[in-house]
Protein backbone atom coordinates (compact mmCIF):
# COMPACT_ATOMS: atom_id res chain seq x y z
CA UNK A 1 0.00 0.00 0.00
CA UNK A 2 1.63 3.24 -1.02
CA UNK A 3 2.00 5.07 2.46
CA UNK A 4 3.23 8.74 1.31
CA UNK A 5 2.20 11.46 -1.11
CA UNK A 6 4.53 11.08 -4.11
CA UNK A 7 3.91 14.86 -5.32
CA UNK A 8 2.37 17.87 -4.51
CA UNK A 9 1.38 19.50 -7.49
CA UNK A 10 1.15 23.62 -7.77
CA UNK A 11 -2.48 23.50 -9.41
CA UNK A 12 -4.32 21.68 -6.26
CA UNK A 13 -7.28 24.31 -5.61
CA UNK A 14 -7.29 24.90 -2.08
CA UNK A 15 -3.82 23.27 -1.11
CA UNK A 16 -1.52 26.62 -1.92
CA UNK A 17 -2.12 30.08 -0.70
CA UNK A 18 -1.89 32.96 -3.00
CA UNK A 19 1.69 34.49 -3.28
CA UNK A 20 1.61 37.99 -4.49
CA UNK A 21 4.24 39.75 -7.15
CA UNK A 22 5.86 42.94 -7.17
CA UNK A 23 5.88 43.48 -10.94
CA UNK A 24 2.80 43.87 -13.19
CA UNK A 25 1.26 40.05 -14.03
CA UNK A 26 2.08 38.37 -17.23
CA UNK A 27 -1.22 37.50 -19.15
CA UNK A 28 -1.51 33.42 -17.74
CA UNK A 29 -1.70 30.55 -21.21
CA UNK A 30 -4.92 30.81 -22.82
CA UNK A 31 -6.78 27.75 -22.93
CA UNK A 32 -9.81 28.13 -24.66
CA UNK A 33 -8.91 27.25 -28.01
CA UNK A 34 -11.19 24.63 -29.60
CA UNK A 35 -14.84 24.82 -28.68
CA UNK A 36 -16.33 27.47 -25.92
CA UNK A 37 -15.87 30.46 -24.47
CA UNK A 38 -14.45 30.12 -21.31
CA UNK A 39 -11.05 31.03 -20.04
CA UNK A 40 -9.28 27.94 -18.13
CA UNK A 41 -10.85 29.70 -15.06
CA UNK A 42 -14.09 30.31 -13.38
CA UNK A 43 -16.34 32.85 -14.77
CA UNK A 44 -19.65 34.52 -14.47
CA UNK A 45 -21.34 32.12 -16.46
CA UNK A 46 -23.10 28.70 -16.49
CA UNK A 47 -20.07 26.75 -17.28
CA UNK A 48 -19.26 22.76 -16.83
CA UNK A 49 -15.82 21.00 -15.81
CA UNK A 50 -15.01 17.83 -16.79
CA UNK A 51 -13.18 15.81 -14.09
CA UNK A 52 -11.06 13.03 -15.53
CA UNK A 53 -9.55 10.65 -13.00
CA UNK A 54 -12.83 9.69 -10.54
CA UNK A 55 -13.10 6.18 -8.94
CA UNK A 56 -14.71 4.53 -5.79
CA UNK A 57 -14.04 0.95 -5.25
CA UNK A 58 -13.01 -1.35 -2.71
CA UNK A 59 -9.86 0.42 -2.15
CA UNK A 60 -10.01 3.80 -3.82
CA UNK A 61 -12.24 6.30 -2.53
CA UNK A 62 -13.13 9.45 -4.03
CA UNK A 63 -14.69 13.13 -4.34
CA UNK A 64 -15.62 15.93 -6.41
CA UNK A 65 -15.38 19.74 -4.25
CA UNK A 66 -17.23 22.89 -5.90
CA UNK A 67 -17.46 26.22 -4.89
CA UNK A 68 -19.52 29.50 -6.47
CA UNK A 69 -19.22 32.59 -5.69
CA UNK A 70 -23.22 32.95 -6.52
CA UNK A 71 -26.15 30.84 -6.14
CA UNK A 72 -25.96 28.17 -8.61
CA UNK A 73 -27.81 24.85 -9.62
CA UNK A 74 -25.15 22.20 -9.60
CA UNK A 75 -25.43 18.96 -11.74
CA UNK A 76 -22.84 16.07 -11.26
CA UNK A 77 -23.21 13.30 -13.46
CA UNK A 78 -20.37 10.24 -13.27
CA UNK A 79 -20.38 8.09 -16.81
CA UNK A 80 -20.63 4.44 -16.29
CA UNK A 81 -17.51 2.42 -17.44
CA UNK A 82 -19.85 -0.14 -19.83
CA UNK A 83 -19.72 3.10 -22.78
CA UNK A 84 -23.61 3.77 -23.84
CA UNK A 85 -24.32 2.92 -20.30
CA UNK A 86 -27.04 5.55 -18.16
CA UNK A 87 -24.65 7.14 -16.18
CA UNK A 88 -25.18 8.32 -12.34
CA UNK A 89 -26.46 11.82 -12.19
CA UNK A 90 -27.07 13.83 -8.74
CA UNK A 91 -28.31 17.20 -8.69
CA UNK A 92 -28.43 20.30 -5.84
CA UNK A 93 -28.80 24.05 -5.22
CA UNK A 94 -25.67 26.03 -3.47
CA UNK A 95 -26.15 29.49 -1.77
CA UNK A 96 -23.43 31.02 -2.75
CA UNK A 97 -20.87 32.47 -1.77
CA UNK A 98 -20.49 28.84 -0.55
CA UNK A 99 -18.24 24.96 -1.46
CA UNK A 100 -19.36 21.69 -0.87
CA UNK A 101 -17.99 18.19 -1.01
CA UNK A 102 -19.71 15.00 -2.73
CA UNK A 103 -17.99 11.49 -2.11
CA UNK A 104 -18.69 9.68 -5.30
CA UNK A 105 -18.85 6.36 -3.35
CA UNK A 106 -21.70 7.26 -1.97
CA UNK A 107 -24.00 8.14 -4.82
CA UNK A 108 -22.05 4.86 -6.66
CA UNK A 109 -19.35 2.78 -6.53
CA UNK A 110 -18.31 0.82 -9.71
CA UNK A 111 -14.54 2.08 -10.05
CA UNK A 112 -13.50 4.11 -12.75
CA UNK A 113 -16.18 7.23 -13.29
CA UNK A 114 -15.24 10.24 -14.99
CA UNK A 115 -17.56 13.19 -14.00
CA UNK A 116 -19.08 16.34 -15.16
CA UNK A 117 -19.86 19.05 -12.86
CA UNK A 118 -22.54 21.90 -14.81
CA UNK A 119 -23.52 25.20 -12.85
CA UNK A 120 -26.21 26.99 -13.70
CA UNK A 121 -24.53 30.17 -12.88
CA UNK A 122 -20.81 31.32 -11.48
CA UNK A 123 -17.78 32.12 -10.84
CA UNK A 124 -17.68 28.35 -10.19
CA UNK A 125 -15.37 25.75 -10.14
CA UNK A 126 -14.75 22.17 -9.38
CA UNK A 127 -12.14 19.77 -8.17
CA UNK A 128 -11.66 16.44 -8.19
CA UNK A 129 -9.80 14.29 -5.26
CA UNK A 130 -9.21 10.76 -4.66
CA UNK A 131 -7.46 8.71 -1.80
CA UNK A 132 -6.78 5.44 -0.13
CA UNK A 133 -5.12 4.51 2.86
CA UNK A 134 -1.81 7.18 3.34
CA UNK A 135 -2.16 8.77 0.10
CA UNK A 136 -3.87 11.50 -2.12
CA UNK A 137 -4.13 12.98 -5.39
CA UNK A 138 -5.87 15.96 -6.87
CA UNK A 139 -6.36 18.67 -9.27
CA UNK A 140 -8.57 20.90 -10.26
CA UNK A 141 -11.16 19.74 -13.04
CA UNK A 142 -10.71 21.47 -16.61
CA UNK A 143 -13.01 24.03 -18.08
CA UNK A 144 -12.23 24.41 -21.18
CA UNK A 145 -11.51 22.29 -24.49
CA UNK A 146 -8.24 22.19 -26.92
CA UNK A 147 -7.44 20.43 -29.74
CA UNK A 148 -3.95 20.30 -28.96
CA UNK A 149 -2.63 19.62 -25.30
CA UNK A 150 0.92 19.21 -23.52
CA UNK A 151 1.61 17.25 -20.56
CA UNK A 152 5.00 17.34 -18.93
CA UNK A 153 6.98 15.54 -15.51
CA UNK A 154 6.33 11.67 -16.50
CA UNK A 155 8.87 9.42 -16.08
CA UNK A 156 9.27 5.41 -16.59
CA UNK A 157 12.55 4.80 -15.12
CA UNK A 158 12.51 1.83 -12.28
CA UNK A 159 9.92 1.86 -10.26
CA UNK A 160 8.05 4.86 -11.84
CA UNK A 161 5.43 4.26 -13.77
CA UNK A 162 3.04 7.29 -16.00
CA UNK A 163 -0.46 6.59 -17.04
CA UNK A 164 -2.17 8.95 -19.67
CA UNK A 165 -6.03 9.29 -19.37
CA UNK A 166 -7.97 10.00 -22.36
CA UNK A 167 -11.51 11.19 -21.51
CA UNK A 168 -14.19 12.10 -24.11
CA UNK A 169 -17.21 13.73 -22.45
CA UNK A 170 -19.04 14.67 -25.64
CA UNK A 171 -21.29 12.48 -27.88
CA UNK A 172 -19.34 12.55 -30.69
CA UNK A 173 -15.93 10.21 -31.07
CA UNK A 174 -12.76 11.23 -30.75
CA UNK A 175 -9.67 10.52 -32.94
CA UNK A 176 -6.54 11.51 -31.14
CA UNK A 177 -2.48 11.00 -31.72
CA UNK A 178 0.02 11.00 -28.73
CA UNK A 179 3.43 12.48 -29.00
CA UNK A 180 6.09 11.69 -26.67
CA UNK A 181 9.38 12.89 -26.01
CA UNK A 182 12.02 11.82 -23.72
CA UNK A 183 15.70 12.90 -22.55
CA UNK A 184 16.23 10.82 -26.06
CA UNK A 185 14.34 13.21 -28.14
CA UNK A 186 11.52 12.20 -30.10
CA UNK A 187 9.95 9.15 -28.73
CA UNK A 188 8.01 7.34 -31.84
CA UNK A 189 5.25 4.96 -30.76
CA UNK A 190 3.44 3.93 -33.95
CA UNK A 191 0.58 2.02 -32.31
CA UNK A 192 -0.44 5.58 -30.84
CA UNK A 193 -0.48 7.37 -34.29
CA UNK A 194 -3.89 6.78 -34.10
CA UNK A 195 -6.39 5.99 -31.10
CA UNK A 196 -10.10 6.16 -31.03
CA UNK A 197 -11.89 7.46 -27.81
CA UNK A 198 -15.56 6.82 -27.90
CA UNK A 199 -18.01 9.23 -27.49
CA UNK A 200 -18.69 9.46 -23.66
CA UNK A 201 -16.42 6.99 -22.78
CA UNK A 202 -12.14 7.40 -22.09
CA UNK A 203 -9.51 4.98 -22.78
CA UNK A 204 -6.29 4.72 -20.01
CA UNK A 205 -2.34 4.03 -21.59
CA UNK A 206 0.54 2.70 -20.07
CA UNK A 207 3.79 4.16 -20.99
CA UNK A 208 5.73 1.77 -19.23
CA UNK A 209 5.77 -0.74 -21.97
CA UNK A 210 6.11 1.34 -25.06
CA UNK A 211 9.03 3.28 -23.22
CA UNK A 212 10.54 2.11 -20.11
CA UNK A 213 13.33 4.01 -18.70
CA UNK A 214 12.66 7.23 -19.20
CA UNK A 215 14.24 9.74 -16.43
CA UNK A 216 12.34 12.59 -18.88
CA UNK A 217 9.04 12.05 -20.54
CA UNK A 218 6.70 14.69 -21.73
CA UNK A 219 3.41 13.92 -24.21
CA UNK A 220 1.63 16.11 -26.76
CA UNK A 221 -1.70 14.99 -27.38
CA UNK A 222 -3.50 16.26 -30.70
CA UNK A 223 -7.47 15.94 -31.55
CA UNK A 224 -7.33 15.05 -35.50
CA UNK A 225 -11.47 15.01 -35.02
CA UNK A 226 -13.72 15.75 -31.58
CA UNK A 227 -12.23 16.71 -28.87
CA UNK A 228 -10.90 15.07 -25.30
CA UNK A 229 -9.34 15.72 -21.88
CA UNK A 230 -6.41 14.63 -20.48
CA UNK A 231 -4.79 13.92 -17.71
CA UNK A 232 -1.32 12.38 -16.64
CA UNK A 233 -1.10 9.89 -13.50
CA UNK A 234 2.87 8.96 -11.86
CA UNK A 235 2.87 6.44 -9.38
CA UNK A 236 5.76 4.97 -7.82
CA UNK A 237 5.90 2.87 -3.92
CA UNK A 238 5.48 6.21 -2.45
CA UNK A 239 1.86 7.68 -3.84
CA UNK A 240 0.35 8.81 -6.85
CA UNK A 241 0.06 12.33 -8.37
CA UNK A 242 -2.30 13.58 -11.18
CA UNK A 243 -2.43 16.63 -13.14
CA UNK A 244 -4.25 18.20 -16.42
CA UNK A 245 -3.29 18.72 -19.65
CA UNK A 246 -1.90 22.38 -20.53
CA UNK A 247 -1.44 24.79 -23.66
CA UNK A 248 2.04 26.89 -24.23
CA UNK A 249 2.86 29.88 -22.27
CA UNK A 250 5.42 32.08 -22.28
CA UNK A 251 5.32 33.16 -18.81
CA UNK A 252 3.85 30.50 -15.79
CA UNK A 253 3.72 30.74 -12.10
CA UNK A 254 3.41 28.27 -9.64
CA UNK A 255 3.33 28.03 -5.88
CA UNK A 256 5.54 25.51 -4.66
CA UNK A 257 5.25 23.54 -1.39
CA UNK A 258 7.23 20.31 -0.59
CA UNK A 259 5.99 18.78 2.69
CA UNK A 260 7.68 15.98 4.19
CA UNK A 261 11.06 17.10 2.62
CA UNK A 262 10.13 16.44 -1.19
CA UNK A 263 12.33 17.54 -3.91
CA UNK A 264 10.41 19.91 -6.00
CA UNK A 265 11.33 20.67 -9.47
CA UNK A 266 9.95 22.18 -12.86
CA UNK A 267 9.43 19.23 -15.38
CA UNK A 268 9.54 21.65 -18.51
CA UNK A 269 9.18 21.07 -22.86
CA UNK A 270 9.60 23.37 -25.78
CA UNK A 271 6.85 23.81 -28.23
CA UNK A 272 8.41 23.96 -31.20
CA UNK A 273 11.87 23.17 -33.01
CA UNK A 274 14.14 26.01 -32.07
CA UNK A 275 16.13 25.89 -28.82
CA UNK A 276 14.39 27.48 -25.94
CA UNK A 277 15.96 30.21 -22.90
CA UNK A 278 14.05 29.22 -19.69
CA UNK A 279 14.79 31.32 -16.81
CA UNK A 280 13.56 31.08 -13.40
CA UNK A 281 12.31 33.72 -10.66
CA UNK A 282 12.06 33.12 -7.05
CA UNK A 283 9.56 34.97 -4.50
CA UNK A 284 9.78 33.99 -1.07
CA UNK A 285 8.61 36.42 1.95
CA UNK A 286 11.88 38.13 1.89
CA UNK A 287 11.27 39.45 -2.23
CA UNK A 288 11.96 38.36 -5.47
CA UNK A 289 15.13 36.13 -6.45
CA UNK A 290 15.89 37.19 -10.11
CA UNK A 291 16.75 34.69 -12.74
CA UNK A 292 17.78 32.94 -10.01
CA UNK A 293 18.36 29.60 -12.78
CA UNK A 294 18.28 29.52 -16.22
CA UNK A 295 18.87 26.95 -18.32
CA UNK A 296 18.63 26.30 -22.31
CA UNK A 297 15.89 23.88 -23.23
CA UNK A 298 16.80 21.80 -26.42
CA UNK A 299 14.01 21.24 -28.92
CA UNK A 300 11.87 18.17 -28.40
CA UNK A 301 13.71 17.02 -25.39
CA UNK A 302 11.84 17.65 -21.96
CA UNK A 303 13.97 18.60 -19.08
CA UNK A 304 13.50 19.02 -14.99
CA UNK A 305 14.77 22.37 -13.55
CA UNK A 306 15.80 21.64 -9.59
CA UNK A 307 14.36 23.78 -7.08
CA UNK A 308 15.16 22.41 -3.50
CA UNK A 309 18.70 24.20 -3.51
CA UNK A 310 17.24 27.86 -4.48
CA UNK A 311 14.75 28.92 -1.38
CA UNK A 312 13.14 27.27 1.46
CA UNK A 313 9.55 26.13 0.47
CA UNK A 314 6.87 27.56 0.28
CA UNK A 315 7.27 30.16 -2.43
CA UNK A 316 6.15 31.27 -5.67
CA UNK A 317 8.08 30.64 -8.91
CA UNK A 318 7.80 32.40 -12.25
CA UNK A 319 8.82 30.70 -14.89
CA UNK A 320 9.93 33.05 -18.17
CA UNK A 321 10.79 31.48 -21.25
CA UNK A 322 12.47 33.03 -24.93
CA UNK A 323 9.52 30.81 -26.60
CA UNK A 324 6.05 29.11 -25.40
CA UNK A 325 7.05 26.24 -23.07
CA UNK A 326 4.81 23.76 -21.31
CA UNK A 327 6.04 23.66 -17.69
CA UNK A 328 4.40 21.45 -14.52
CA UNK A 329 6.21 21.62 -11.06
CA UNK A 330 6.28 17.97 -9.63
CA UNK A 331 7.75 17.02 -5.99
CA UNK A 332 9.03 13.45 -5.35
CA UNK A 333 10.65 11.73 -2.53
CA UNK A 334 14.30 12.14 -3.24
CA UNK A 335 16.57 9.04 -4.57
CA UNK A 336 19.26 8.46 -1.78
Amino acid sequence: MRRTILMVLAALVGFVGVLQVASDPTPPPEFNIGIGDHPDGASAVPSAWYCPWVEAGDVIDSAISVASERDTTVDLTLLDPLTNAEPTTFAFEMIGPGATGIETGNLVRRGESPGIIEFSDGPAAGISMRWADGQIAADRCVVSVRNQWYLTGGATKTGTFTQLRLFNPFADNAEVTITAYSEFNLDLIPDLDTIDVGGRSWTTIDFEPYLPFRDELAIRVTTTSGFIIPVLVRTDEHGEAVWNGTALSENWEFPVAAPGGLEPSIAVMSGGKNDVIVSVDIVTEDGMITDARTITLDASVPASIPLGDLAAPPYGVRVRSTAPIAATVVAVVPEF
